[in-house]
């Protein structure tokens, strides 16, 4: 069974050769145009789709590196959650550099990560000054000396729900079932 596109140039084909000679040398040309426009298009569209899978790619990458340099920071402490603050604003700045050269829908959805990835490192880095305000190894016997403001902060960083409306030994015992 033959292809539409192969049956096409056969008839074409069979058209060229039944017309006479200045209309077949205008059937010809006209083929070799719709040819290369064809190409031009088929290689166009590979170029576009390339270039979308280069900046998905990228994104990818950096929403990558930045959780794993988070989570590794979050454990250090406030220089380690300073340091991911700068290292998610290069990410991200490299994130919409690339997008910003494929279009602004690109460089909108690069925008929008970049936002959410800051969001989450500040995020971070409040956890971590947390701890290093704490500056100690919260454990049963240290907790009775910290006051209820340093409980609760220390209750939020741990996303304690209902921490507001706490008593100090409450927040104790939540802190202390995680």
């Amino acid at each position: 069974m033959k292809t539409p596109d192969v049956d096409l140039n056969d008839r074409l084909d069979q058209l060229e050769e039944s017309l006479p000679q200045p209309l077949d040398a205008t059937l010809r040309l006209q083929r070799t145009i719709v040819g290369r426009a064809a190409d031009a298009t088929r290689s166009g569209t590979k170029a576009v789709a390339g270039s979308a899978k280069v900046i998905a790619d990228a994104q990818l990458t950096a929403a990558k590196t930045v959780v794993g340099t988070a989570r590794h920071a979050a454990s250090v402490a406030s220089d380690a959650g300073r340091t991911v603050v700068g290292q998610t604003r290069a990410q991200l700045r490299s994130v919409a550099d690339a997008a910003g050269s494929e279009g602004s829908d690109l460089a909108a959805n690069a925008k929008n990560a970049a936002n959410s990835a800051r969001s989450r490192a500040g995020d971070v880095l409040e956890a971590v000054e947390v701890a290093v305000d704490d500056d100690v190894a919260l454990t049963n016997e240290t907790y009775a000396d910290l006051t209820k403001e340093e409980l609760y902060r220390r209750a939020k960083s741990l996303d304690i729900s209902g921490r507001s409306s706490m008593s100090k030994p409450e927040l104790i015992a939540a802190i202390d079932a995680l």
